[in-house]
């Protein structure tokens, strides 16, 4: 069995011991800093979601567990992390997730297929150029702590350009 997953958003002090644990690859935790309002969260405060339940065993991948399991998991880990990181971002856009803020309307009559087709296009020309001269905010919050908050708990990599594998924007946003 895996270790419980959690996701740890830090601010100060935390944050850095917490990245330093993470690079050692020590525990489950990965840090997660709010990155457009770190005032949301006092020095030094570490909050951990979760901790909810783990994948049923280590070496089971997402693609391998049951519509069930990724149910309960969904429900268990991944709603609370990405409703921290979320609301933290934006509380009056985000502070009521659900299922649908991802997944779109009518998720369950389309099996909770991912990427959704109600989350905005992405051109992914010139590394997201016109997403990052339009949005920028937006952008690093995608990048630096969805999208590796999302891989680590999922367990799978992050996008790795040089292979295309991996999760990454196109993991939940279609193409444009």
């Amino acid at each position: 069995m895996r270790a419980k997953s959690s996701i740890v958003v830090g601010c100060g002090a935390s944050a850095a011991l917490l990245v330093a644990a993470a690079v050692a690859g020590c525990g489950p935790y990965a840090p997660v800093s709010p990155s457009n309002n770190p005032e949301a969260m006092p020095d030094d405060a570490v909050v951990n979601v979760g901790p909810g339940k783990a994948l049923p065993e280590q070496d089971k991948k997402w693609g391998d567990l049951t519509k069930e399991q990724k149910y309960e998991f969904m429900q268990s880990d991944v709603m609370p992390a990405m409703s921290l990181l979320f609301s933290t971002y934006d509380n009056d856009h985000y502070g009521k997730m659900t299922c649908e803020t991802c997944h779109g309307e009518n998720p369950k009559q389309r099996e909770w297929a991912m990427p959704s087709p109600s989350l905005p296009k992405l051109d992914p020309s010139n590394h997201f150029q016109a997403w990052q001269e339009k949005s920028p905010k937006a952008v690093k919050f995608m990048a630096v702590d969805v999208t590796p908050a999302m891989a680590r708990l999922l367990s799978v990599p992050t996008f790795d350009p040089k292979t295309g594998q991996g999760f990454g924007c196109m993991s939940c946003h279609t193409k444009k």
